[in-house]
């Protein structure tokens, strides 16, 4: 069995790209990075952790349809390794951070608890786990965004690939696809041992160009009042998880 990370990435290198990498490179038995023809040194950072494929002009990119892209990127990387349905895949983006929800759980043994995450699926006979998504909102104190959907992220982003003749095509939308092909989300398992720390919202900046980037879609494939909540007053909860080492100049907890 091997793990194999699958990325998709545009333009990263500016922001937790090279941290990103860092934690995850002792994780999996290979990195797939499919870029979205970024113009920054996204390619090059990324080449020195994995394999990266620069998507042709001719494929549909992220804001075209990202469905179709990320199906793309997919079929790319099962082709590129050989994968069987002995692989499993983690679907990552570039500004998560996996960490252990068990109390004093060292980050080199993220890699076991994933093996056990799989093992457990494939004794129940599930072909994805799920893995909870915590919305960090502030890093300076560490705190959550708490109210409406932000609080109850999890998403399939484990999952055993696929067959030769089998269907991995995402779900046919243009904006809010997932990261994980259809079949990801019959029948996950559920685990609370690995969370997915997710940094998008942790800068006012990011907030703001994730907000345009939905705004300007006409299909976006979200919840309209989720989009709108993005620029709203926030609730925040104290984030009492694990912070990975290497974001210990970003993220801080709160006095005692």
């Amino acid at each position: 069995m091997r793990l194999v990370c699958l990325m998709v990435v545009k333009n990263e290198a500016d922001r937790y790209l090279a941290d990103c990498l860092w934690h995850h490179s002792r994780i999996w038995d290979e990195l797939f990075v499919y870029d979205d023809r970024s113009t920054d040194t996204t390619v090059e950072d990324a080449s020195w952790f994995g394999d990266v494929t620069v998507r042709d002009e001719s494929d549909v990119s992220f804001m075209e349809h990202e469905g179709d892209f990320r199906t793309e990127a997919l079929s790319r990387c099962i082709f590129h390794y050989g994968l069987t349905k002995q692989d499993w895949i983690f679907a990552l983006d570039a500004d998560e951070f996996l960490v252990s929800t068990q109390s004093g759980a060292h980050d080199t043994y993220l890699r076991t608890l994933i093996n056990n995450c799989i093992y457990d699926a494939e004794v129940s006979g599930k072909r994805s786990v799920m893995i909870p998504i915590p919305e960090l909102w502030r890093a300076d104190p560490a705190s959550l965004r708490g109210d409406g959907f932000w609080n109850q992220m999890s998403l399939p982003r484990l999952y055993q690939a696929p067959g030769h003749f089998e269907d991995w095509a995402f779900m046919p939308k243009s904006m809010g696809c997932g990261s994980g092909p259809r079949y990801t989300y019959k029948d996950p398992l559920k685990q609370d041992a690995l969370a997915l720390l997710h940094m998008g919202y942790a800068v006012e900046r990011d907030r703001e160009t994730k907000f345009e980037r939905y705004t300007s879609l006409e299909n976006h494939g979200h919840n309209v009042r989720h989009i709108n909540s993005i620029v709203e007053e926030p609730d925040l909860i104290p984030y009492k998880g694990a912070i990975p080492p290497i974001l210990s100049d970003r993220v801080r907890r709160s006095p005692s």
